[in-house]
């Protein structure tokens, strides 16, 4: 069916349903006028200003929240279709690669609400890769990554094959190499994703499946999300080089399961003595430095496969371990493995994040506990944090590195 989409000249979507039908039509009865811009004469002290009043979420309103929009299989249509026509809740919508458009704007939207989901991130992506750097290519696939894994399938099982389309047709652009979910140009950054935290919590459930390797975001039926790409004025410093990448044969870009082994190669750190509250892991031990939770993954923190009870049982038999990926000018990133019920082989069985240096969002004469001021800087830098990152750079760089096989 991808093929279906992409060589399609329009796409028509019915991006809302009218009440409770189940095959309700995609007209609605109702007047357009409601739609219009609304103008509001405002007086002050000097002139009378006429001004025009919109709704700000207009395109997501009509669009990119629509019912429709939250399921797998349409997520990989609208992604391969030229150009699509949305049926929404208050008027019709055009998005192609070139812009958007609604009745209330038919030449276009004003570059302010424009929000075309197609024409930024789709678009440059299916171009020839040689048309972005590495690290815009990386971006936008984690955006689009993101994007589908928080879409609905009714069985977990197409996971794959609903996405295999786009992984098709932008392997098909360049010279890159599709491998299970990730690509071979980036696979380190690849590797880096988490579960979302809905509230700061882990969702119920989760845990990840053997449908996909475990490094794979595609082994997971929860949404994930990615570290921000450092854009090119970042410092960004890999800590592990990849030694050996699955067949092709065996990834696969169109079948409902993928496996494989990545060979790695880099610093593996032991991780103890877990904290806890509310089910929450708050604190963790790493290379002998203490750290504190601190909020999602863009901050010091902790995100594991499966239950307390799982991760903890890795945890007293000393099977839990941290293999840092890379630093970036704030965090050391890395996955968590563990070769416990895998032998020969490792299993991924989360993520964490550690920060150790930092710009406060208000200056303060003084650091917070545990971090010290740089002098004649904004920055901060965390002891201990810091510590771990000059291990780990130190060992990297002189080789003391250790090869693991995740399956």
């Amino acid at each position: 069916m991808g093929d279906v989409y992409a060589n399609s000249f329009l796409n028509l979507s019915a991006s809302y349903t009218a009440g409770e039908d189940e095959n309700p039509s995609i007209f609605s009865p109702e007047s357009w006028n409601h739609v219009l811009p609304s103008e509001l004469v405002l007086m002050n002290d000097k002139e009378l200003r006429s001004n025009i009043f919109i709704d700000g979420d207009l395109w997501s309103d009509e669009v990119g929240e629509s019912p429709l929009m939250e399921r797998g299989w349409v997520f990989q249509e609208r992604f391969l279709a030229p150009r699509v026509l949305h049926f929404g809740m208050r008027q019709l919508a055009w998005e192609c690669n070139g812009g958007g458009a609604l009745q209330m704007f038919p030449t276009g939207l004003p570059p302010r609400f424009e929000d075309n989901y197609k024409k930024d991130v789709c678009w440059p992506i299916m171009r020839p890769m040689n048309t972005l750097s590495s690290k815009e290519f990386c971006s936008r696939w984690h955006e689009i990554v993101t994007a589908y894994s928080a879409c609905h399938l009714t069985f977990n099982t197409d996971k794959l094959i609903a996405f295999a389309g786009i992984a098709k047709i932008i392997q098909s652009a360049g010279s890159d190499e599709y491998i299970a979910g990730t690509w071979k140009s980036t696979i380190i950054a690849d590797l880096a994703w988490w579960v979302y935290k809905a509230n700061g919590r882990l969702p119920s459930g989760h845990q990840a499946t053997h449908r996909a390797p475990s490094w794979s975001w595609l082994s997971s039926d929860r949404q994930i999300c990615f570290h921000p790409y450092p854009s090119a004025h970042h410092k960004q410093e890999y800590f592990c080089r990849v030694m050996k990448t699955p067949a092709r044969e065996e990834a696969g870009v169109s079948v409902l399961s993928a496996k494989g082994i990545l060979e790695l190669q880099g610093v593996v750190l032991p991780v103890d003595t877990l904290g806890w509250h509310n089910m929450e892991v708050k604190s963790f031990e790493i290379g002998n430095f203490q750290f504190n939770y601190c909020g999602g993954p863009e901050s010091t923190n902790l995100d594991y496969d499966g239950s307390r009870a799982d991760i903890m049982s890795l945890v007293s038999q000393h099977q839990l371990f941290m293999l840092p990926l890379y630093a970036t000018g704030r965090l050391i990133v890395g996955i968590l493995v563990s070769n416990l019920y895998t032998n020969p082989g490792w299993r991924r069985v989360g993520a964490v994040s550690i920060q150790y240096q930092n710009i406060p969002p208000e200056r303060h004469d003084s650091a917070p506990d545990g971090w010290v001021k740089i002098p004649d800087s904004h920055w901060i830098v965390h002891i201990d944090g810091y510590k771990l990152y000059h291990d780990i750079s130190t060992a990297f760089r002189g080789d003391k590195v250790t090869s693991i096989k995740l399956v």
